[in-house]
């Protein structure tokens, strides 16, 4: 279930114009390839897991390719997750400073988000865990709703001609939502925590596939409400679909329930990251978990505030910037990580495992 809100708490907000823009009225394929994406990195992780099942990714990148380099890769991934701090709190304070609170300082939208991320954070895995027990049956529930209640007002005409332009735009537009299905890399650093390693990759398949689902019915159903040229250029397009569905006088403003929902998965997703982050900073370098919490947090919410000029510069950089290097880090290095322990031998258990 963490796997779903972790990649759809992203997806809902930017995946529809993202893959519009490339792909057009065949846009709702694209989370399907992009989706392979996820399952390879799922694969890797799970893999890399079996070999050295009480070590995190950082622990045994130092066994595989030795204690400078995996130190430094280690940074790497450090990095990698405090930039995703930085991209999360910004998409929230973009949605929040446009949608509901237009006339409110970045600065202040950033910070109340980042400590409520950093206080969960310091509470540890678990309680992260739980908070997303309670959160993701909500955020189903309101898709769920939502794509019942958009129903009565799509038009599948504007989903033809179906593969106008072949496949090739397809798979252009499928980069930048690989990237947030890689997500799961997540699970690489979390291992030794998780109470049942061996169903691992068949449950993280299901959430992908279930993160699959939801993200094909989102573009879908947008694109069958306004098309894709007016998809494309939208801000947040499935935002503005939901504040078009209503059912009589029982059921409207959905979009209130929505963004709240949204906002508390937002939660888990920074509480998340910013566990990692700090995670991996203690098994990088010698200080100790709650230390580095809020420091990290303060450089988020600078980044967030200060690092991008505007709304049109943060997406062109989450776009278009952020998936080739996302990619490397879930897919790339792992597979180097796994290709370099088979060939050497590495494996917990054996005699020449060296730390």
């Amino acid at each position: 279930m963490l796997i779903i809100t972790i990649i759809l708490s992203t997806v809902i907000l930017f995946v529809p114009s993202a893959t519009a823009e490339k792909a057009k009225q065949s846009a709702w394929i694209v989370p399907i390839v992009a989706s392979l994406a996820g399952v390879v990195t799922l694969w890797l992780v799970t893999h890399l897991g079996r070999r050295f099942p009480s070590y995190t990714l950082p622990e045994y990148i130092q066994i595989i390719l030795g204690r400078f380099l995996g130190k430094l890769l280690g940074v790497w991934y450090l990095v990698g997750f405090l930039c995703g701090c930085i991209l999360i709190a910004r998409q929230f304070v973009e949605f929040i400073s446009i949608t509901l609170l237009p006339g409110t300082p970045p600065m202040v939208i950033s910070l109340a988000f980042v400590l409520v991320g950093v206080y969960a954070a310091s509470k540890g895995l678990e309680v992260i865990a739980r908070m997303n027990q309670f959160v993701f049956p909500l955020l189903f529930t309101a898709l769920l709703v939502s794509f019942i209640l958009g129903w009565f007002k799509i038009d599948l005409i504007r989903l033809l001609p179906l593969l106008e332009e072949g496949i090739k735009p397809i798979i252009a537009a499928s980069w930048t939502p690989a990237s947030w299905f890689g997500e799961v890399i997540f699970i690489a650093f979390i291992y030794p925590q998780i109470n049942k390693p061996k169903e691992i990759f068949e449950k993280g398949l299901i959430g992908l596939l279930i993160s699959t689902t939801l993200s094909i019915l989102m573009i879908l159903f947008t694109i069958s409400i306004f098309g894709s040229v007016l998809t494309s250029t939208l801000t947040f397009p499935f935002w503005s679909v939901i504040r078009f569905l209503e059912f009589g006088k029982y059921v409207q403003r959905l979009e209130s329930y929505l963004v709240i929902i949204w906002i508390t998965s937002m939660v888990i997703k920074i509480s998340l990251f910013t566990y990692l982050a700090s995670f991996i900073t203690t098994q990088v370098f010698p200080v100790k978990y709650k230390i580095v919490l809020y420091p990290l947090g303060g450089i988020v919410v600078i980044g967030s505030v200060y690092g991008f000029k505007n709304i049109e510069q943060f997406i062109n950089i989450l776009i278009n910037f952020v998936p080739p290097l996302g990619l490397l880090g879930e897919i790339g290095f792992p597979l180097l990580f796994l290709i370099v322990a088979i060939l050497r031998g590495k494996k917990e258990g054996d005699r020449n495992l060296e730390r």
